[in-house]
C-alpha cells in the first residue's frame, strides 16, 4: 500500500491495512485473487479503493499517475523505490 498511500492521511492507511489484514490479505497480488464481489464488500476508504480497484483491473500493476506523485514526506515506505508493480509486501507498516 505504501506505494499508492503517500498522500493519503496515516488514520485512512491504518484502517485499510487493519482490514486487509484481518481478511488475510498481506499482498496486493492476493487482492487479485478475491471475487469482484469479495473486493467491494471490503471496508477500506473510498479513495484507496479506488486506487486498489485500479491496481486490481491492471493485473496488479500500479498505474503511472498513481507512481508519478512522489512521497509527499518521504517517510511512509523507506524502502518504496525497489520495485514499480507493488505486487509484493505493501502491509509491512505494522
Amino acid at each position: 500500500l505504501a506505494k499508492v498511500t503517500h498522500d493519503v492521511e496515516a488514520d485512512a492507511v491504518a484502517r485499510a491495512n487493519a482490514v486487509l489484514k484481518e481478511e488475510g490479505i498481506m499482498q496486493t497480488r492476493q487482492l487479485l485473487e478475491l471475487y469482484p464481489q469479495d473486493f467491494d464488500a471490503l471496508r477500506v476508504p473510498l479513495l484507496l479503493k479506488s486506487r486498489l480497484r485500479r491496481i486490481r483491473e491492471r493485473g496488479g500493476k500500479i498505474p503511472e499517475d498513481l507512481l508519478g506523485h512522489g512521497p509527499l514526506g518521504g517517510q511512509e515506505d523507506s524502502g518504496g523505490a525497489d520495485g514499480e508493480s507493488g505486487e509484493d509486501g505493501e502491509d509491512g507498516e505494522g
